[in-house]
């Protein structure tokens, strides 16, 4: 394979994988995690639609918990309020600590990119997800200030850097230009649906009966359909 011999290297993709794993772990993990997460996405509204071959959850969709949440629902709400999170988070962590670790690691890391098909797949894959977030819609489901959306910020941040240092464009996806315009094409369409779905959910918890529920809920679910046409993605 590509790192036959290369044992520094070697090190290096290792000690990548496995502090990128533990950075998103450590944000799962979070004991305050599930209910943030189940609280600003549609989750629990995603689990009630009727689109999927599988239940949304290994256990009841009313009891659902993180443990028994299936993958595809899993980034479905994700994409639904523009974190993208497991298609990019813990990577930069993951740089920075080979960085700080490995004399030349950029380096390294800029001839994988152009040699090695692996390690560029996973890159653009997660410049795709990066792409497709947008923080600003995103804290449309958060109180300001909120620790977890901070986290996320920051993380994403650091990743655009890496990308810009590791590539050599300013923007991801720059390399794609037919994926980018597209994107960002359908931004302008899709943050009206997102500002009336952070909306939608609110007044949803808050509401008085069932019968408002039942009635917010079809909204929800039209709503829900809207955004995953725009992001071309349901998980």
């Amino acid at each position: 394979g590509y790192l036959s011999g290369k044992e520094q290297e070697r090190q290096v993709i290792e000690q990548l994988a496995e502090t990128s794993m533990k950075a998103y772990r450590d944000l799962i993990d979070d004991p305050e995690f599930w209910d943030w997460y189940s609280g600003i996405t549609p989750i629990e509204h995603i689990g009630k639609l009727p689109i999927a071959s599988r239940p949304v959850s290994r256990g009841s969709s009313d009891d659902m918990t993180f443990n028994t949440l299936r993958a595809i629902p899993w980034v479905f709400a994700w994409t639904q309020v523009r974190y993208n999170a497991p298609g990019w988070y813990g990577f930069a962590e993951g740089l920075n600590k080979v960085k700080e670790d490995h004399e030349g690691a950029l380096d390294i890391l800029k001839r994988w990119n152009e040699e090695w098909t692996f390690f560029r797949t996973v890159l653009n894959n997660s410049q795709r997800e990066m792409a497709r977030t947008h923080l600003a819609t995103s804290a449309l489901y958060n109180n300001e200030g909120e620790p977890f959306h901070e986290k996320l910020t920051g993380q994403f941040e650091d990743a655009e850097d890496w990308v810009a240092s590791i590539t050599g464009y300013d923007r991801v996806l720059a390399h794609n230009k037919v994926i980018q315009n597209s994107i960002a094409f359908r931004n302008p369409f899709t943050y009206p649906l997102n500002f009336i779905q952070a909306e939608l959910l609110e007044r949803w918890k808050n509401a008085d009966s069932e019968k408002e529920k039942e009635e917010l809920t079809e909204v929800l679910f039209l709503n829900i359909n809207g955004i995953a046409a725009a992001m071309q993605s349901t998980g």
